[in-house]
């Protein structure tokens, strides 16, 4: 009854959000802007992979390889937030393209130093440098839906842009490794810093004419940390995990099976459930909608742990179909939190909330990667995946400390106080004049009356 019911159901919703992501993809700019930003984030699934393979090839050696792309990762994780208030406050071209400057100089220096077998403490410079002059696109995109959108469209649009998300990272190391089997790493690489600069500058001439930074600078009293934006970045973090965990968890799973080589097979099957997700499921955009989708994710986490207690090749098959369905909440998950950061940032640093989220998902990953680390090695393959539901576990735990990011509230879109006062300053003029009008033209019935009406017409406006 209920598996009829489903497939009826399934393909419904999916042409059902097709048409709603060609709507929102047919507004003006839609479309170049979402190419362009895909264009110009492809290289952050790219430069992890192609710097390693570069430096291994060259150095022989996995630790100053794995310390390079862990210095891009954390040189970007700690830069995006500065850059995404810089953004807020002087606009996009201001911030991307000298930062797509600096990335592109710091993997030109690496390449060299690469070739002239450099010393290892400049490669890693250089790694770091590449890494902070990562520009913070993602940021970007975030707080640039709003304003390509109407209103009611916010929801769809953000869908999109997490599904172009799974589309860098599932696309990135495939060019990666199509590129350096043809030509090599470093032209992998040299590929991936020609599109940070190109993508850069295509984003910003797409956005140009957008509002690039909010109007006027933020006051002092406008709350740049909401409480509910502070919960969405924890939470994320908390998602991070999930993601940096599961990794290692499925290589530990598939060595434990003696089946190493299907670990990407596994986590390619996560995200072909996060494709699916996008149009298979319909998720409220609101605080009991964020907890309910990510306590399911929990739930759907839970099958890959425990199945992961006696690794073989047929339970690999069922770690596979289970990390699938797992994954068809990664996507709403993410969109959720997306709609429900541009409700809860200001709109004065909303570039900077989203580079925040950015940057809780990077820590959630590397703190993820680790901790899977020590667990595989302590305990085995099914504490290392035991880290995803209870992570998301408590992801859905603080999601329900939420309190107004399910709504906007009225304040958020009334004017600002300059405007206000201005608005009353041009109705007490017309006020005026007009009582003063009327007086005037009663002045011969009253000699004494036109100047008292006037005066108390003027001093009875509110606020005189």
């Amino acid at each position: 009854m209920f598996l009829p019911a489903l497939a009826r159901f399934v393909p419904g919703r999916i042409q059902s959000s097709a048409r709603s992501f060609h709507d929102v993809l047919a507004l003006p700019r839609a479309r170049s802007v979402a190419v362009s930003s895909l264009v110009a984030r492809l290289p952050k699934g790219m430069v992890p992979l192609a710097m390693v393979l570069l430096l291994h090839q060259v150095t022989g050696s996995y630790a100053l390889a794995g310390l390079t792309a862990a210095l891009v990762a954390a040189g970007d994780a700690a830069s995006t937030p500065l850059q995404g208030r810089l953004i807020d406050r002087v606009g996009r071209g201001w911030v991307l393209i000298p930062t797509a400057a600096v990335h592109v100089t710091a993997v030109a220096a690496l390449l060299l130093l690469a070739r002239a077998h450099g010393p290892a403490w400049a490669l890693a410079a250089s790694a770091g440098v590449a890494g902070i002059g990562m520009p913070p696109v993602s940021g970007s995109i975030k707080a640039v839906w709003p304003q390509l959108t109407a209103p009611g469209r916010v929801a769809e649009a953000y869908t999109i842009e997490s599904l172009l998300q799974q589309v860098v990272f599932l696309a990135g190391p495939l060019l990666v490794a199509l590129l350096a089997g043809t030509s090599g790493p470093a032209a992998a690489l040299a590929c991936s810093a020609g599109m940070v600069l190109a993508g850069n500058i295509w984003f910003t001439a797409a956005t140009a004419g957008l509002a690039g930074r909010a109007a006027g600078r933020p006051r002092s009293g406008t709350a740049r940390w909401g409480r509910d934006a502070r919960i969405l970045v924890g939470c994320t973090l908390m998602q991070g995990l999930i993601f940096g965990a599961l990794p290692v968890g499925l290589a530990a799973v598939t060595a434990a099976a003696r089946l190493p080589s299907l670990a990407g097979v596994l986590q390619a099957a996560t995200t072909v459930g996060g494709l699916t997700g996008t149009f298979a499921l319909a998720v409220t955009a609101s605080r009991p909608g964020y907890v309910r989708v990510t306590t399911a994710f929990a739930v759907a986490l839970v099958p890959a742990a425990v199945l992961a207690t006696a690794p073989s090749a047929p339970v690999l098959a069922a770690l596979g179909a289970s990390l699938a369905a797992a994954g068809l909440f990664v996507t709403p998950v993410a969109a959720v939190s997306y709609v429900l950061m541009e409700r809860a940032a200001s709109p004065a640093h909303r570039t900077e909330a989203f580079a925040w989220l950015s940057t809780g998902l990077a820590v959630g990953t590397a703190a993820g990667s680790g901790l899977a680390g020590l667990l595989a090695g302590w305990a085995g393959p099914a504490a290392a995946l035991a880290v995803g539901p209870a992570a998301a576990g408590l992801s859905a735990l603080l999601g329900t400390l939420l309190r107004g990011a399910g709504h906007r509230t009225a304040r958020r879109h009334s004017p600002s106080p300059p405007v206000f006062r201005q608005r009353i300053r041009r109705q007490a003029g017309r006020c005026r004049i007009t009582m003063i009008a009327a007086a005037s033209r009663n002045a011969e019935a009253a000699s004494s009356q036109p100047s008292s009406i006037a005066w108390k017409a003027w001093y009875r406006l509110p606020g005189w």
